[in-house]
């Protein structure tokens, strides 16, 4: 089982990733943009302005993502902006890999939150970050994905489960994630 959680920067994509790898045994994938910029020796806020420019930089972060998913194929969970597409031909095509490279996602999640809420949540888990920083990253991370891939992150259709993270705290999110999980692998 791979489980794929998406959402904007503040929805709780890291939070929520690390409690279902702590509750249920899950290993987590969550290879971010700030990795990266640490595996490169430069600070995130560089990474960021490089690949707003550059979209080999998203290319490579994607491709390591779906390199650890392969490593194993079970008993996953990736949080990423992309997880939720990693199985579309569009990144395989841009990737360079066949679609058979892909990783099987099982359980596509889409977690959101206003604005406010999540410009709130970065703000106090990075109080140098001006809330208006959030909404720039989301701006620069939708254009970034539209040139790379031709995919607007806002539009998740394809999530088999959307959750609003204002209504549930990270412990009832997991909940119902694993509660659909159940029910998928039926």
């Amino acid at each position: 089982m791979i489980i794929a959680i998406s959402g904007q920067s503040g929805c709780g994509n890291t939070t929520v990733t690390d409690l279902l790898e702590q509750a249920h045994g899950l290993r987590k994938i969550n290879f971010t943009l700030r990795n990266l910029a640490s595996e490169k020796n430069v600070s995130f806020h560089e990474l960021c302005a490089r690949a707003a420019i550059d979209p080999s930089i998203d290319l490579e972060l994607d491709h390591k993502i779906i390199e650890l998913l392969n490593e194993t194929k079970e008993n996953q969970v990736v949080g990423s902006r992309l997880a939720i597409w990693f199985g579309d031909p569009r990144i395989a095509t841009k990737l360079g890999i066949t679609s058979v490279e892909l990783p099987r996602i099982d359980l596509k999640v889409w977690l959101y939150a206003s604005f406010e809420v999540r410009a709130a949540r970065t703000h106090a888990i990075k109080p140098k970050e001006p809330p208006e920083y959030t909404q720039k990253r989301d701006a620069e991370d939708r254009q970034r994905y539209l040139r790379a891939y031709g995919i607007d992150v806002l539009e998740h259709s394809q999530a088999n489960l959307v959750i609003d993270t204002e209504k549930f705290n990270a412990k009832d999110v997991v909940a119902l994630i694993a509660e659909a999980a159940k029910r998928v692998k039926q």
